[in-house]
């Protein structure tokens, strides 16, 4: 009897023995899980690292665009005949600051999780050590709650628009990007003018070298908005903002199968709250505030609803983003 006490006293996080674990085997000690680690930070540090995080993003996302103008001479970095920011500017910037953004905050992470002295220590892989369980079922859930997102996001367009006058993304990157892309179509337009003039050669291999600027420019917008962008920020406001709120809201925060069935969803509310307006401030344009709140809220509750699973919402954000990219597309060219 005694050596069964010991037993159940060395898996206290366990609420019941596991019939998989034979007798007299090793107790699993805390934390080894590489799942938890992200979980196992303290809220202050998890705090910290995301507004450390934050900050860099931010200020990456806003040196961009310099750095691509001045490397590209100038000349380069507006459409032909327009003040409007070139394609290729747009495109080039984007990618840049979305692979730094996801770079660095990864890092970030990373180097906290190994710090000497860190309680939050991992065996698994870099995605693991996070919570990015990635599966069949998680990409489904993920597709499905970006459907979700979708629609809450087009009913807080509407409502902005009822509201009051004004395109609800005036201002933003999907407008600044939109407006690039028809600059750029037009001023492809006027070079096929002009070498259709010269020959029916020319000006195949002018709609040829087209072809492929628009396949390398939609490529690159894929890879950072829909791959890159959404793993930082994922990262960010729901792996290290939200998450560990809701691990102080748990009963139990070591068990982390089944910690989300512990935690109230009335009790999550405040901290799903809380997280999605933090993001949408963090996008730094007013007029998509309210786009942006909501699918914050959208993508947090995901994240409680999957047991704090990020791969559900990062593949959430990163479909969404995809489809809207794909809308922009559409109408610029």
């Amino acid at each position: 009897m005694q050596s069964d006490q010991s037993q159940g006293h060395e898996t206290v996080t366990r609420s019941a023995p596991d019939p998989s674990i034979a007798p007299g085997a090793p107790a699993e000690a805390p934390h080894s899980d590489p799942q938890v680690a992200l979980a196992a930070l303290p809220r202050h540090t998890a705090y910290l690292v995301a507004f450390q995080a934050a900050c860099l993003n931010v200020c990456v996302g806003l040196a961009a665009y310099p750095v691509v103008v001045s490397a590209l001479g100038g000349t380069d970095a507006l459409a032909p005949g327009s003040d409007t920011p070139s394609a290729t500017a747009v495109v080039l910037s984007l990618l840049l600051g979305s692979s730094t953004q996801a770079g660095g905050t990864w890092w970030l992470v990373r180097s906290e999780i190994e710090a000497p002295g860190s309680t939050a220590t991992s065996s698994g892989g870099l995605l693991a050590t996070v919570g990015c369980r990635l599966s069949a079922r998680s990409a489904a859930q993920g597709v499905a709650l970006a459907a979700v997102a979708a629609a809450a996001v087009a009913a807080t367009c509407v409502a902005v628009a009822a509201l009051g006058p004004g395109d609800p993304s005036a201002g933003g990157v999907t407008e600044t990007l939109g407006d690039a892309l028809k600059g750029a179509a037009v001023g492809a337009a006027d070079t096929d003018a002009g070498g259709s003039s010269m020959g029916m050669e020319s000006s195949g291999a002018s709609q040829g070298s087209l072809a492929e600027m628009r396949a390398a420019q939609a490529l690159s917008l894929l890879l950072s908005e829909a791959l890159l962008g959404p793993a930082a920020e994922e990262l960010v406001f729901r792996g290290l903002l939200l998450g560990p709120q809701l691990r102080v809201l748990s009963a139990s925060a070591e068990a982390w199968e089944g910690w989300a069935d512990q935690v109230p969803w009335r009790a999550a509310a405040g901290p799903v709250v809380q997280q999605a307006a933090l993001f949408a401030l963090y996008h730094l344009s007013a007029a998509e505030w309210p786009m942006q709140f909501a699918l914050g809220l959208v993508l947090g509750a995901g994240y409680v609803a999957s047991r704090g699973n990020l791969a559900v919402s990062w593949i959430a954000h990163g479909v969404y983003n995809a489809a809207a990219l794909a809308l922009t597309l559409r109408s610029a060219l």
